[in-house]
């Protein structure tokens, strides 16, 4: 069982807005645990993973175990 110590997210520029979305989107944050839970499963590690919505800006989440 992997356990996640540690995301950051992060716009991918260096905007004043940087870190704010947190994890109250309750979409996002489920779309998270799903890449979240493959990246394990395929790789059986933890790599960094980009979530990209529709919408600007991209959000990145950049994952440490």
């Amino acid at each position: 069982m992997h356990i996640i110590k540690y995301i950051e997210l992060s716009l991918i520029d260096d905007s004043p807005y940087q870190g704010r979305l947190g994890l109250g989107n309750e979409q996002l944050r489920e779309k998270i645990i799903k890449e979240l839970k493959a990246s394990i499963e395929q790789n059986g590690v933890l790599q960094p993973i980009t979530v990209v919505q529709q919408m600007k800006p991209t959000w990145v989440i950049r994952s440490t175990c």
